[in-house]
């Protein structure tokens, strides 16, 4: 329901954390048709600080990335849009750091004052991102944001629907390419690079 912030370490208190992403996840699948949740959106004011009380609570690094948006398109208007990312994986899901930089408010405005790390939508890695817009409008979920990025090889497109009066969470569309192919990020990858930044003393690159 709006007004409620979930925070990560609500899931990572569960008895099984799998379980409680399932579970939130499951309310999206029935009423929209669905897979399985893919990714947790997590907004922080500062990635690098997450990212340590991440690892504090047993979770691995997070690769970190300073981005900008190829397409952000919200409210009638198309904007750049910055914002620091960091990717990890936790029991097969993809924790996603979001710290809001430049036109950001859509992420900035759940940052939580005292420094928790907010869990602001679940992400469903879909191929057919057309097909799955046009599924959720029709179903009556308000479209919030359409947009692309670039990280390298890797191409993302999404979309964000208000799908909050459902289960108190943002819904995000992803449809990933790796070399034009529709792939997920590797998650050994993402991992031996995570490791190599922080060996090197260099926690985030700019893309």
């Amino acid at each position: 329901m709006p007004g409620v912030t979930t925070y990560l370490t609500d899931y990572l208190a569960a008895a099984d954390f799998s379980s409680a992403v399932e579970s939130t996840g499951k309310q999206l699948q029935e009423q929209y048709g669905l897979p399985a949740a893919y990714q947790l959106g997590l907004v922080v004011a500062d990635a690098v600080s997450a990212d340590q009380a991440m690892v504090e609570a047993g979770l691995p690094h997070s690769f970190l990335v300073g981005v900008r948006t190829d397409r952000w398109e919200e409210n009638g208007t198309d904007k750049p849009l910055t914002a620091k990312l960091g990717f990890a994986y936790h029991q097969g899901y993809e924790l996603e750091l979001i710290e809001p930089g430049d036109n950001a408010q859509f992420y900035a405005r759940d940052i939580d004052p005292q420094g928790n790390i907010v869990v602001h939508h679940f992400g469903f890695m879909i191929k057919d991102l057309e097909d799955w817009m046009a599924r959720l409008s029709a179903a009556g979920a308000p479209l919030l944001v359409r947009g692309k990025l670039r990280l390298g090889i890797v191409t993302g497109e999404f979309a964000y629907f208000d799908t909050r009066q459902d289960c108190g969470m943002i819904t995000e569309l992803i449809s990933m390419k790796i070399l034009g192919i529709h792939a997920r990020l590797p998650q050994a990858l993402v991992a031996r690079l995570a490791r190599f930044q922080v060996a090197s003393g260099k926690r985030c690159f700019n893309m």
